[in-house]
């Protein structure tokens, strides 16, 4: 049988942080042991950080687009990387981009009258 250590060893670091901003799906001592392969692994603090960035706007954007934004308090996810005030600013950076995608979606009553004319 494999230890933990030989089943994450081969991933990669993106979803090997991925794991770790996920803890409630794996034990203590599996996110133990990706610390430990993480650490002895040479990541730069840059790649690091851009990767930690990705998966929180990830995290941020399902969250906001499974949710009835007009009825439903926001609740923002924990990171164990970031603090409150960074995953906060990714929430207003994400929902910002989902009204500006949106607004081209957004059906034009006048337009659909001009049109018809």
């Amino acid at each position: 049988m494999k230890t933990l250590h030989e089943i994450h060893q081969h991933k990669e670091n993106f979803e090997l942080i991925e794991m770790i901003e996920s803890p409630e799906h794996y034990t203590p001592e599996c996110i133990e042991v990706i610390h430990e392969i993480l650490n002895s692994r040479d990541i730069n603090n840059k790649e690091k950080a851009k990767i930690i960035k990705q998966i929180n706007e990830d995290k941020a954007r399902k969250k906001l687009l499974n949710q009835n934004l007009s009825e439903e308090e926001i609740i923002l996810h924990k990171s164990q990387f970031l603090d409150k005030k960074q995953i906060k600013n990714i929430y207003i950076k994400q929902l910002k981009l989902i009204m500006k995608e949106q607004k081209g979606f957004r059906f034009d009553v006048w337009s659909y009258v001009i049109g018809a004319y």
